[in-house]
């Protein structure tokens, strides 16, 4: 018996010494489904996310207060957050991929659509600052409803 229990004990030390403890990825269905998760109440759900979000991917890094997220937006929505942002070039912006992000991040970003390349062809925007902060970046997908978040610095 209490080798048995040694041994559990250390499968279960094992799984989580393999894990990357900093970085916590999450995936809901729904914005209403993150919130009841609590997301907004640990601060990686901003208020200025749309309730018609669907299909959130939340990663955060909590050694260091970065977070990205991935979502789809109707369009109505993805204009009415657009209209808070100020567009910038793909140049002015820094990207981190998340490590772990599997086939939910993107590889890198572009300013022209190619048929053969892995990276994102996007209209990137800055937050304003109201509400969406100065260090938020957005990349909207123009050929989905996808949206991809980060912090970048400015």
């Amino acid at each position: 018996m209490r080798a048995q229990r040694t041994r559990v004990l250390l499968l279960i030390a094992g799984g989580l010494a393999c894990r990357d403890p900093d970085q916590v990825y999450r995936q809901y269905a729904t914005h209403a489904e993150a919130v009841a998760a609590g997301e907004v109440q640990r601060g990686w759900l901003p208020e200025w996310v749309p309730k018609s979000a669907t299909d959130l991917h939340m990663q955060s890094d909590v050694d260091n207060n970065q977070w990205w997220m991935r979502l789809d937006l109707p369009s109505v929505a993805a204009e009415s957050l657009r209209r808070t942002l100020v567009s910038v070039p793909a140049g002015s912006v820094s990207v981190r991929k998340p490590s772990r992000s599997g086939a939910w991040w993107f590889e890198g970003l572009k300013e022209q659509q190619s048929a053969n390349d892995a990276a994102l062809y996007a209209h990137l925007y800055r937050g304003s600052g109201t509400p969406v902060a100065g260090s938020i970046v957005m990349a909207f997908d123009p050929t989905s409803s996808r949206v991809y978040i980060w912090i970048s610095p400015q």
